[in-house]
């Protein structure tokens, strides 16, 4: 990575990172788990904790907000961003309430604690050629409009460091969260990514505009807020049991026919239900997600499957009638995500082209 690094301000009170360097030292085993089917799940953390560990500071800062620093002449932090006087990189342990600027000094609308507790997590399955990663994220800024981007660390700068992930125009990388500031999304990029020189990064888009293929003007209109790394492969999740049971619904109205199906299995452990589901043929492109589950929390489960779930991501079309699906199973719990995937083979569902009768 080629980071510049100027002087700052001797205002900026930086705390330590020895601790955080040990816990990003155990982070692949610690905050990443895989299923015997693929599937791994990773943790995002705190872009700012990343970037200060990556660059071999001392203490943590964070070089995409700004606080006011008055004083400070005007200069070049912090990954070449040039921020005006008065303002200087956001120190991680200011108080929780110091406002955060861009480095035009124009005030975010957020403060420093409330970026600070951001989280996420990301569910990674590399099929096929291609990488499907559905992210769940929580404590982002509430309506906020973010990005998700693939870094390159093969690459230094300029072209190509930044990638979208999802198309190449960046048309489907983007999502806003909700007035509580949780978000979701899913992605597939090909070919799938690469362990230890590729990462994810969250982007909150500041100026509310998404910026196609671009990152847009770090510190300015885009702030990386969450990453985490591509990690290599460990084996430490367990399956679900007992075979899925699929039901599929079409119901005629006004509107024409309305079609579904209902997924039921059991788990290992108690948690949320999930299906993934696609087109296959077998397990290929499980891309639309669903989360209705009427046992969640339990290990009795009941998914509701009339669409993709997660809005404004791709796979978005309701379940069609006459038409043929392939899915899995899963079951997000506190100590990993049980997959059952019908032994490789997924499971197959077609629902009828007419209606079906009540109760059926």
């Amino acid at each position: 990575m080629h980071v510049i690094i100027m002087a700052v301000s001797s205002r900026l009170r930086l705390v330590p990172i020895a601790a955080l360097i040990v816990s990003l030292a155990s982070f692949s085993s610690s905050a990443m788990a895989e299923s015997p089917q693929g599937i791994q799940e990773v943790a995002y953390q705190l872009h700012m904790v990343f970037f200060s560990h990556e660059a071999g500071l001392s203490s943590v800062i964070d070089p995409q907000m700004f606080v006011s620093a008055s004083g400070t002449p005007a200069g070049t932090g912090p990954q070449g961003i040039h921020h005006v006087a008065n303002f200087a990189p956001a120190p991680a342990n200011d108080p929780p309430g110091t406002e955060l600027y861009n480095a035009n000094g124009q005030d975010m609308g957020v403060m420093l604690g409330a970026w600070e507790a951001s989280s996420g997590r990301a569910m990674l399955q590399c099929r096929g050629g291609a990488e499907t990663i559905r992210s769940e994220f929580r404590n982002l800024i509430p309506n906020g409009l973010y990005t998700l981007f693939v870094v390159h660390f093969d690459v230094q700068s300029g072209p190509g460091r930044f990638t979208p992930l999802g198309a190449a125009d960046g048309s489907n990388d983007s999502f806003v969260a909700n007035a509580a500031g949780q978000g979701q999304a899913m992605s597939s990029v090909s070919p799938c990514l690469t362990p230890g020189s590729e990462a994810v990064v969250l982007v909150w888009n500041s100026d509310g505009q998404t910026h196609g293929s671009s990152i847009g003007s770090p510190g300015i209109t885009s702030h990386n807020q969450l990453i985490f790394r591509v990690p290599p492969s460990g084996t430490n999740a367990t399956p679900s049991v007992g075979a899925a049971v699929v039901t599929p619904h079409v119901v005629s109205s006004d509107g024409g026919l309305s079609a579904s199906f209902t997924v039921s299995f059991s788990s290992v452990s108690a948690g949320q239900g999930e299906v993934y589901f696609g087109p296959g043929p077998g397990c290929k492109g499980l891309v639309g997600v669903a989360t209705e589950d009427s046992g969640a929390g339990t290990t009795s489960h009941s998914v509701s499957v009339s669409g993709n779930d997660l809005s404004g991501s791709i796979g978005g079309d309701p379940i069609q009638p006459g038409t043929t699906y392939s899915f899995e199973v899963l079951t997000v719990t506190s100590s990993g995500v049980q997959v059952d995937n019908n032994n490789g083979a997924c499971y197959i569902v077609t629902v009828p082209a007419s209606a079906t009768p009540p109760g059926s």
